[in-house]
């Protein structure tokens, strides 16, 4: 559902693609057995693990970066048409902060409505880095059905539990 949630992923996407930009693309040879891509093991020793490290104090108390600015009171609405009938997304930046990984972040709640009826309610968390970057710590979300019972939680995720990491999800400066 959430058409919107896709941005912030691709983002972060293209920012560790964008980061992975100096290594050479691990390339694949033909095995004459099964014909299928294989790696070799000095191709995949040459591959590029995300694995940032995360320093509390270099992270600021707000999120004031120009093109995702987070200040607490603001409420976007965003409203589309989709086969499934009126999505309508309520964002709202909230007062609320969280500590993960020792990060104080800025915790945003997203109502997402079908027709009218809440169908996925989250909390996002967002810390912006010193040089201006934005960080996404999180979400807790949880899909709902049309009576209002939460029916999954497949999405959450905290940095740092069960090997999770944060990202980026917007530049201090895009080009």
């Amino acid at each position: 559902m959430k058409w919107h949630r896709m941005i912030p992923a691709c983002l972060l996407l293209a920012a560790i693609a964008a980061g992975c930009g100096t290594h050479p693309a691990p390339t694949a040879i033909r095995t004459s057995a099964s014909d299928a891509p294989v790696l070799t093991a000095a191709v995949a020793a040459t591959a590029q693990v995300y694995d940032p490290v995360i320093r509390p104090e270099d992270f600021v108390d707000s999120v004031d970066n120009p093109f995702f600015p987070l200040v607490p009171g603001t409420t976007l609405r965003y409203r589309q048409a989709t086969e499934d009938g009126t999505e309508t997304d309520d964002v709202t930046v909230t007062k609320r902060r969280e500590i993960i990984l020792g990060v104080r972040t800025t915790v945003v709640h997203d109502q997402a409505y079908l027709d009218g009826v809440l169908a996925e309610d989250t909390f996002d968390f967002y810390a912006q880095h010193r040089d201006g970057s934005v960080w996404y710590f999180g979400e807790d979300t949880k899909t709902l059905d049309p009576q209002g019972h939460v029916i999954s939680t497949l999405g959450s995720w905290e940095a740092g539990v069960d090997g999770a990491k944060p990202g980026i999800i917007m530049l201090a400066h895009p080009a």
